[in-house]
């Protein structure tokens, strides 16, 4: 499963990455923030760090990343709600790995997972880096590889890695830069450089995606499924089936274009009376 901010905006909307942001800021003095409305999240982040006075810059390294700091300080307090519990719990009852953009640990804490590492040295990777944490995942019993069970895995980081956290384009551009390389060696599966990472599980599992708005802002997410696509295209053979749902309420201009994208992808398109046939605890429990 690739979850995404929907799982805590349901049932009342209280949780959200987009609140965080404006009240990030208000609290940098950004100014007209209500003329950067429709700006995609990721480019109101850096016109917020843009903005920000650089009058006394960080001297130790717990002062480095003070925007990104605030912004996690904003997640302190969120806890799993029951349908965090018994999605998280369906998922580990069944073996599947959960792929999550979200940045707190309110999936892996409903299951009381702990935080586990698949890193081993290879190439020039001799360590694990806090930038890109992408071996590490959350759950009870440490995984062979990232296919083999359960997992919650953070693509855009975690909150105990503050400098893994993706918010800016910047950070987004990154993660692209660091991972095309692996995703151009992936022609050789079953192994690649990506093989210990999130990347392993998205590239060849069944996905089931909800919770995420797939729009023009999730540029990296949506760079990641144009390269599934690829990959299997050059590769030939059977590419692993992936399906999008979505509520009926979405229904409308932007996300019929959405809906072709995905269908470009070979993503089908799985419709849904509302929000509540996703996310109620009630569908979780076989």
């Amino acid at each position: 499963m690739l979850i995404g901010n929907g799982v805590h905006l349901y049932p009342n909307g209280g949780q959200s990455w987009n609140a965080l942001v404006e009240r990030l800021a208000r609290d940098n003095e950004f100014p007209s923030p209500e003329r950067a409305k429709n700006l995609a999240m990721p480019e109101f982040y850096d016109l917020i760090d843009l903005g920000r006075s650089t009058e006394r810059e960080p001297k130790t390294a717990s002062e480095a990343y003070p925007l990104k700091r605030q912004f996690c300080d904003g997640m302190e307090n969120w806890e799993p709600s029951p349908h965090h519990r018994e999605i998280a719990e369906w998922a580990r009852r069944h073996g599947s790995p959960i792929l999550t953009t979200n940045f707190d640990l309110a999936l892996s804490d409903a299951v009381r997972a702990e935080r586990q590492s698949l890193f081993r040295p290879r190439g020039s990777r001799k360590r694990s880096t806090a930038y890109y944490p992408w071996e590490k995942y959350f759950a009870r019993e440490p995984l062979n590889r990232p296919c083999d069970g359960f997992g919650v895995w953070h693509i855009n980081g975690f909150i105990s890695h503050i400098q893994s956290i993706r918010l800016g384009l910047s950070d987004y551009m990154g993660c692209v830069t660091r991972c095309r390389p692996w995703v151009l060696d992936a022609r050789e599966f079953p192994h690649w450089a990506g093989e210990d990472t999130w990347l392993d599980i998205l590239f060849k599992m069944p996905l089931v995606v909800f919770g995420i708005a797939l729009d023009g802002q999730e540029v990296w997410l949506r760079w990641l499924l144009i390269q599934r696509a690829a990959l299997y295209k050059k590769r030939g053979g059977e590419r692993p089936p992936a399906w999008y749902v979505y509520p009926t309420c979405e229904d409308d201009e932007r996300h019929r274009e959405k809906r072709f994208f995905l269908e470009c992808l070979g993503v089908e398109p799985y419709e849904v009376a509302d929000y509540s046939a996703i996310y109620h605890t009630q569908h979780w429990a076989a």
